[in-house]
């Protein structure tokens, strides 16, 4: 039996198979639509992604059983403690049926309703868009259920062929979705597309956790104690999942309804550029969450201690370049993307970056506390954020309107999340009170540079793609030059990296 998997092959294919996910996002979500719309009726269409928007309201259903299952799985097997994985994974199986089956019921029930909620009642092609629904919603239910698999495969560090499941299943999905359009099936091919990639996922997790299981000769037990344990964790994360859907667009609904719709859209598209890219410098947290329990479940601290501190620096030195060169240019690129109207001022946008700069940076910390055992902690910290966050919008709107609004998630991050996890850190002595300061500091210095950014994007000013591209090499060059100059372990890393690719 192999029990010791090498942490670092786990963590540099789920890199990989993250950003490839991402990719096939983009293509789903932003590139087939031309082709939805030459191929669907767009009354059917609009009608669907008010549907669509009810599907997503099914992850509620899912209390976060695949993350808390990869923590306990990770935990587990690191520590070889093959009694408790063997009930762990059991556990997780049931679990995910039972989440699948409440998942279908709820769904099956909800579809008789849909048109009436949505107003399409009279409409002649009702029914053709609640089959839609139901298949999609048949193929949504799968992946949660796939979810809780990969959860546990990723937990006993098997993330390569999880990653090459999902991967191919989604790559089916869009082929099956395009071949269904040329084909002349409209809006079904959309609900297949959803059906293929959840029920592919789902199989392909599950048959390769079978295998797995097999060849590593540990036995899958059922445990109803382990049950009602984890459903009790379950509560905390349930929560704060549910608290971070119901406030993901808080803001939009405030300005819509107190300052004016046309407003929502250029606060969208002001923000989508920056949301994009900083979806993007959250993945590693994904990512290494595996490997962190893993270590933990180990208990070899100093291995543990390196990754962290290797991990903050990246966050710190990412998050700062990403957030003064949008400060910089978020402005001309939202102006050459669309135009200036689409563009909502440089105040308002660093009031924008600035919020979700802070609650990406310690929503990624927060997952690595997640990862070590904090799951109580930690969801009940995300829901007090979301509640502050709720009361801030409300009052800071009312005293300086959009402003208030859009400046009201970085104090909400701050006086919650922005300390608890380096406080735990702290107190669990992961970090030591000089790696705290200078973490702290470095937050601050951060802080410091995107103000003067703001200051100097005034005087900028790109008009064309070629023109920004230049302007944003140059500014990659000084930002990397200055990091280089003032910090010895930057210098360190980046020889070292330089070193392994030649």
């Amino acid at each position: 039996m192999n029990t010791n998997p090498s942490r670092k092959k786990a963590v540099k294919w789920n890199l990989i198979f993250q950003y490839l996910s991402f990719s096939l996002g983009i293509i789903k979500g932003f590139l087939i639509v031309p082709i939805y719309l030459s191929y669907i009726d767009k009354e059917v269409y609009g009608y669907w992604l008010a549907t669509g928007s009810i599907l997503v309201w099914i992850n509620i259903i899912d209390p976060g059983a695949g993350i808390v299952l990869q923590q306990k799985v990770g935990y587990a097997f690191g520590k070889k403690n093959f009694e408790n994985l063997s009930k762990l994974i059991g556990t997780g199986i049931i679990i995910g049926t039972i989440i699948c089956g409440i998942a279908l019921a709820a769904t099956y029930s909800l579809s008789f309703l849909i048109p009436k909620l949505i107003g399409f009642e009279s409409f002649d092609q009702k029914q053709l868009i609640i089959n839609a629904f139901n298949l999609g919603a048949i193929g949504a239910c799968f992946s949660l259920i796939a979810s809780v698999l990969k959860g546990i495969n990723f937990g006993m560090q098997n993330t390569k062929i999880p990653g090459i499941i999902e991967i191919s299943s989604s790559f089916s999905g869009i082929v099956v979705n395009v071949l269904m359009l040329y084909q002349g099936y409209g809006l079904y091919s959309i609900a297949f597309m959803l059906l293929i990639n959840g029920v592919l996922t789902c199989l392909g997790n599950l048959i390769y956790l079978l295998i797995s299981t097999s060849k590593k000769h540990i036995q899958i037990k059922y445990d109803i104690n382990d049950t009602l344990h984890l459903f009790r964790e379950f509560t905390y994360t349930f929560f704060s999942r549910l608290m971070n859907t119901l406030t993901s667009n808080f803001d939009l609904i405030v300005i819509a309804r107190f300052i004016g719709p046309e407003m929502v859209t250029v606060v969208e598209m002001t923000r989508r550029p920056f949301k994009i890219i900083e979806g993007m410098l959250y993945k590693p947290s994904v990512v290494l969450s595996p490997a962190i329990s893993h270590l933990h479940g180990e208990n070899v601290p100093e291995k543990l201690h390196d990754l962290l501190i290797k991990y903050f620096h990246y966050l710190i030195w990412a998050y700062c370049f990403v957030i003064s060169g949008f400060i910089l240019f978020n402005k001309d690129l939202v102006s050459i993307w669309l135009s200036k109207d689409m563009f909502a001022g440089n105040l308002l946008s660093l009031f924008i970056i600035l919020g979700i700069s802070l609650k990406g940076f310690f929503a990624g910390i927060g997952n690595l506390n997640f990862s070590l055992g904090d799951i109580k902690g930690s969801s009940k910290t995300i829901v007090f954020q979301n509640l502050i966050y709720v009361l801030l919008v409300i009052v800071l709107g009312k005293l300086w309107g959009i402003n208030g609004i859009l400046l009201a998630l970085a104090p909400a991050v701050l006086f919650t999340s922005g300390w608890y996890y380096l406080w735990k850190f702290y107190r669990t002595e992961i970090l030591t009170h000089k790696e705290l300061n200078y973490v702290v500091r470095n937050i601050s210095s951060a802080i410091i540079i995107a103000i003067i950014s703001y200051y100097i994007s005034n005087h900028l000013n790109s008009t064309s793609w070629v023109q920004l591209i230049i302007s944003a090499s140059i500014y990659s060059l000084l930002f990397f030059a200055f990091f280089y100059s003032i910090s010895t372990y930057f210098r360190e890393l980046l020889i070292g990296f330089l070193k392994k690719i030649y």
